[in-house]
């Protein structure tokens, strides 16, 4: 499906026949793959999340439908981060995106009103006071599909969008 990204990143889409075995290695060494069978039309995302030496893969499902309101995006959280992070919740110009995604888990995509101004996105944990994480300057054109993807150790943690 992917022959080399290296993380953090978001790899292609890619057609494989349904009930097709994932075979996933990281740094040459095998991962276990997740149970979730391949269901013929379905859009799924694979994520494979953790340290390096004991990564973990689930499969998530996917809604790549554009929005059915012309000036709303679909925005989802998957929360990929390892350590202490717990739950997370992500607010797009302070309105509920997600809550309490735990991790290795995304949450139900849900409208947004789209902007050609920049959005304010801001990630909250569970297990940690604050904003976790914020991102100022990306605009979501209305109609889009967009992903908020919060990796890497809680101790560090990035957010790449698709």
């Amino acid at each position: 499906i992917d022959a080399g990204s290296v993380a953090p990143a978001f790899g292609y889409y890619t057609l494989v026949p349904a009930g097709s075995a994932l075979n996933i290695s990281v740094a040459s060494a095998s991962v276990g793959a997740p149970a979730t069978p391949l269901v013929a039309g379905s859009d799924m995302t694979l994520l494979v999340y953790g340290d390096a030496a004991s990564p973990t893969a689930t499969l998530l499902t996917d809604d790549n439908r554009p929005p059915t309101d012309t000036t709303t995006i679909k925005m989802r959280l998957i929360n990929g981060v390892t350590g202490a992070a717990g739950a997370l919740t992500l607010t797009a110009n302070n309105a509920l995106v997600a809550s309490r995604v735990a991790p290795g888990t995304a949450s139900t995509p849900v409208a947004v009103l789209g902007s050609t101004n920049a959005m304010n996105l801001t990630v909250t944990s569970s297990n940690a006071p604050g904003t976790f994480l914020s991102n100022t300057g990306t605009i979501f054109n209305s109609g889009g599909v967009y992903t908020v993807l919060v990796d890497g150790d809680a101790s560090a943690p990035g957010m790449l969008i698709q």
